[in-house]
């Protein structure tokens, strides 16, 4: 998944047109805080962006963590 700001995104999907990566938009990011996903008016999935980034910060640390 790759955020691209909106002014910068028809450059972004001409670039990735020209080496034959198919890119697929999955919507728009705002300051609500909050990832949602939806296919076809269907609401798949739907998240805090901190309790995501938190996460993925603390992935590799758990893994290694023995206890």
């Amino acid at each position: 998944m790759i955020a691209v700001k909106p002014d910068h995104a028809d450059a972004f999907l001409a670039a990735a047109n020209q080496v034959s990566i198919e890119i697929e938009t999955l919507g728009l990011a705002n300051r609500e805080g909050v990832l949602k996903v939806s296919v076809a008016g269907e609401d798949l999935f739907e998240a805090n962006t901190l309790s995501l980034l938190e996460t993925w910060e603390n992935a590799i640390p758990a893994i290694m963590d023995p206890s």
